[in-house]
């Protein structure tokens, strides 16, 4: 019994250490990002985290490899809860579902709100739309905007 306890622990430590950030990172230097938007301007994708983080790039791919490279720590995407599509972004979120959990919220959003506002706003009034309901085919995206100063979420 004690050998099938020890072994089930063993098994603990590992799983959670593979969850850890590359090992060469200074945990000193991570930037947990909570809330990510996405946006499309000349031509370019914009990412911006709530951090205060920002990459662009011509792909999906190149605006997050920016984003990294451009941050003042390593920005640690597995811990983003919402992503927030600006315009007319919603075809890139299977490209977004590589950097992405799949419970992540996706929420679209009318202007540019305030991401550590929106992160306050959404961590009481989640969506109820995942990355992976978007993969599945759901389509109804609710969408934050801002009226009198205060955030609300509208369902189409």
């Amino acid at each position: 019994m004690k050998q099938g306890i020890g072994f089930l622990l063993l098994l603990t430590v590992l799983a959670a250490l593979a969850l850890l950030p590359d090992a060469k990172a200074d945990v000193g230097n991570l930037e947990p990002v909570e809330v990510i938007l996405v946006q499309k301007a000349g031509g370019q994708i914009l990412v911006e985290t709530d951090t205060g983080s920002l990459g662009k790039g011509l792909t999906v791919s190149s605006a997050f490899e920016d984003l990294e490279q451009s941050a003042r720590g390593d920005v640690f995407l597995d811990t983003a809860e919402y992503l927030l599509l600006a315009g007319d972004t919603s075809d890139l979120i299977p490209a977004l579902a590589d950097f992405l959990r799949p419970s992540c919220g996706v929420i679209r959003c009318v202007g540019a709100p305030d991401l550590k506002d929106a992160a306050e706003f959404l961590g009481t009034h989640r969506p109820e739309l995942t990355v992976k309901d978007s993969l599945a085919g759901k389509r109804d995206i609710p969408i934050l905007e801002t009226r009198g100063g205060r955030m609300h979420l509208v369902e189409e």
